[in-house]
């Protein structure tokens, strides 16, 4: 990574939530290389689903990102009876979604503190039903920057304001505007850019076994399924493949190659393993789903172009102990030269790696009727000393958190410099 490189590199401070799914309030604060552990069920995969449900929504617009995931109901956090306030006898049973709505806030926030190389950024929005036709409106977004505020903007329903000159989209109650107006201002063009480019993985081998008609997509989709179409932009020498093969042989002992081919038209991708004096060719369905989860994994974080942000949600799927340090180190490496990565995992072996530390792990619990993200708490910290690690301690139930979790105080877009 070169210095011009490693300066133009944008990275996200934090991800804020207010009543998305599990989190009613949550702050979760990110670094260059993120662990977020959790019991199953705690709210780690709706972690990385808010930063896809952010993705979408600026590259794909909200009304496809909220009806890929069963509309504005099925996002917006919803409470039990107890934590509405109400009380268990002589309240009618709340089955529908207007039932919550009446008696409980319904709209979903969402929001990012991005630093650019040359300002910082936050950047949100506010999204709740309405009585349209698409069921929900927009009705809050801003760009803010910061120390100045020279390039920021503000709407409010259909209202938008901004000292950049030239810019007066029109602006629709179901659409935001950054994708609108982003090529108005450079600022704006690299916090979209950023946006698009948060890619999020829950590898299904199954998929990544399949043949799929060749495509034209650039990024690996989130189950893997398009994986020959990406490897085949870097299957001629490319140094990034090299990586790949050298990650991957750890993993599979005797990957020599792996290729991207086509035939009738579809795509596939061919192993080749050297067998005492033999090399035997592969197809994916040959191979076990360590192999191809960890191809998944090595994949994501080199693949081109560079994502700003990567999330592998459970690393550990299918792997043995040994392949699962190698994607370990793998990701680090990865989060030190080129892009920020969040690993999820609840496996003591990944959070024995020397890469996670009780400064980038992030706890998720389940809490009084939603999911809270917590840092290390001081007790456990005192006892994170070699060779005690964040696995061991986890494996004996003393993993500590502190004692509040990490929220969002007030407004969703006030400038937090302290991180």
């Amino acid at each position: 990574m070169t210095g011009t490189a490693e300066h133009t590199r944008p990275r996200i401070r934090e991800l804020r939530l207010r009543r998305f799914r599990a989190f009613r309030n949550a702050r979760l604060v990110l670094g260059d290389f993120t662990v977020v552990v959790g019991r199953n069920g705690s709210g780690k995969t709706t972690l990385m689903e808010a930063f896809e449900f952010l993705q979408d929504s600026v590259t794909h617009g909200v009304l496809t990102a909220l009806e890929r995931r069963g509309g504005i109901g099925s996002v917006v956090h919803r409470p039990s009876k107890t934590h509405q306030g109400l009380p268990d006898e002589g309240q009618p049973e709340m089955s529908k979604w207007s039932d919550y709505r009446a008696v409980t806030p319904a709209d979903v926030e969402v929001a990012i503190d991005l630093r650019l190389p040359v300002t910082g950024v936050i950047y949100g929005f506010t999204v709740g039903p309405s009585k349209t036709r698409s069921g929900f409106r927009v009705k809050r977004e801003i760009l803010k920057t910061y120390p100045k505020e020279s390039f920021s903007f503000e709407r409010t329903n259909e209202k938008f304001s901004t000292q950049v000159p030239g810019a007066a989209p029109v602006v629709s109650p179901e659409s935001l505007v950054l994708p609108l107006v982003a090529d108005h201002e450079a600022i704006w063009r690299m916090t979209a850019d950023a946006l698009q480019r948060l890619l999020v993985y829950d590898f299904s081998p199954q998929a990544m076994q399949a043949e799929p008609q060749i495509g034209s997509q650039q990024a690996l989709t989130r189950n893997g399924s398009n994986i020959g179409d990406v490897l085949r932009r870097l299957d001629r020498g490319d140094a990034e493949m090299d990586w790949i093969l050298r990650h991957l042989a750890s993993v599979t002992r005797g990957i020599t190659r792996i290729q991207a081919t086509a035939s009738a038209g579809r795509r596939i991708v061919e192993f080749f393993q050297q067998t005492g004096a033999t090399e035997s060719r592969f197809i994916a369905s040959d191979m076990s789903n360590g192999t191809l989860h960890s191809l998944g994994v090595l994949l994501a974080l080199r693949q081109t172009p560079v994502p700003s942000l990567v999330y592998l949600d459970e690393i550990e799927s299918s792997i043995h102990t040994a392949a699962l340090s190698s994607l370990m180190d793998a990701a680090a490496v990865t989060a030190a030269e080129r892009c920020q990565v969040i690993v999820s995992s609840h496996s003591t072996d990944a959070l024995s790696h020397p890469a996670v530390t009780a400064e980038n792990v992030r706890i998720v619990d389940w809490q009084e009727d939603q999911s809270s993200v917590f840092h290390v708490g001081e007790g456990a910290r005192a006892l994170l000393k070699p060779p005690e690690t964040v696995g061991r301690l986890l494996r004996s139930n003393a993993l500590w958190t502190e004692d509040a979790p990490t929220t969002v105080a007030d407004d969703l877009f006030k400038v937090n410099p302290g991180g």
